[in-house]
């Protein structure tokens, strides 16, 4: 995103790996992504530089060791923020939600160790949530505001995000300890299918019900009662489902805002903790 004529924007904008925005769209936007790990048997590999999202969620269906996950070190940030303030008069810095990951405390580590403003945001979110935040860092940095100005914008829309996920296999998230062992037997044993949310940053059940195709429809009720409320713009997010997120994405279409339904896939960080077969919905309202 260039400004008018040469005129930078007042900031660079720094998100972590698991926000999975497409590197065309980092590359039009002008982003800066620090990758997570994902570590499988004994080998470790950088999100979206050593691993693409399509080969790891094949090797999971080859009976690949179950994966584990790293943040980046302090040090990456250190050189990633240093190089940048070269540049720029600040940094905003967007990431996984701190519920979920340490790379806020990485991140928030490395600002102190530069000599220059560098505002690190806990999105309290994950995936497309973390896009809808870059996107707003831009357009304050394109209108000139400050790194600090932009993080206390972000911290307010961050509280607007609301994201429904169906996931197909729970025990990905009870081996990761995203999920107690209670809930994760009762829906293996049980056959019932809970829906997720994120409240605060933290993934809580928001509601049960029995089958996925059930699940599938509360979670479009939820969306649909919330556009009942005012605009809204929407988002698909799905981990190697595919065909079912475009159907799902086919459905929303006529509830979001002027806005297009964009389609999202968890990377090999996020599908490490949750599998493959999530269908989600985000949604936030859409600005007057």
């Amino acid at each position: 995103m260039g400004g008018d004529h040469g005129q930078k924007p007042s900031f660079a904008v720094v998100v972590d790996s698991t926000a999975g925005i497409p590197e065309d769209r980092v590359q039009a936007l002008g982003l800066t992504v620090v990758p997570l790990t994902v570590i499988i048997g004994d080998k470790a590999y950088r999100e979206g530089v050593d691993l693409a999202t399509r080969e790891f969620y094949a090797r999971l269906k080859q009976g690949a060791p179950p994966p584990t996950t790293s943040q980046p070190p302090v040090g990456e940030f250190v050189g990633v923020f240093s190089r940048l303030l070269e540049e720029y008069t600040g940094v905003v810095c967007i990431v996984l939600s701190s519920a979920l990951s340490g790379t806020v405390q990485a991140a928030r580590t490395a600002a102190s160790q530069v000599s220059g403003p560098v505002a690190v945001v806990d999105s309290r979110f994950a995936s497309y949530g973390m896009e809808v935040l870059a996107v707003e860092a831009l357009k304050m940095a394109e209108a000139g505001r400050s790194p600090q100005e932009c993080a206390e914008r972000l911290e307010t829309l961050a509280g607007q995000l609301r994201a429904y996920f169906v996931v197909d296999d729970l025990n990905y998230l009870h081996r990761s300890g995203r999920l107690g062992a209670a809930q994760a037997l009762m829906g293996t044993m049980l056959q019932v299918k809970p829906i997720l949310t994120l409240e605060d940053g933290r993934l809580t059940v928001a509601e049960k019900v029995r089958t996925h195709r059930r699940a599938v429809e509360r979670i479009l009720e939820r969306v649909e009662e919330a556009v009942g409320e005012g605009p809204q713009n929407i988002c698909v997010i799905h981990s190697d489902r595919q065909a079912d997120a475009e159907a799902l994405r086919q459905r929303v279409e006529g509830m979001a805002a002027e806005q297009p339904v964009p389609v999202r896939e968890l990377g090999p960080v996020l599908g490490a903790h949750v599998g493959p077969g999530v269908l989600a919905l985000l949604h936030y309202p859409a600005q007057g």
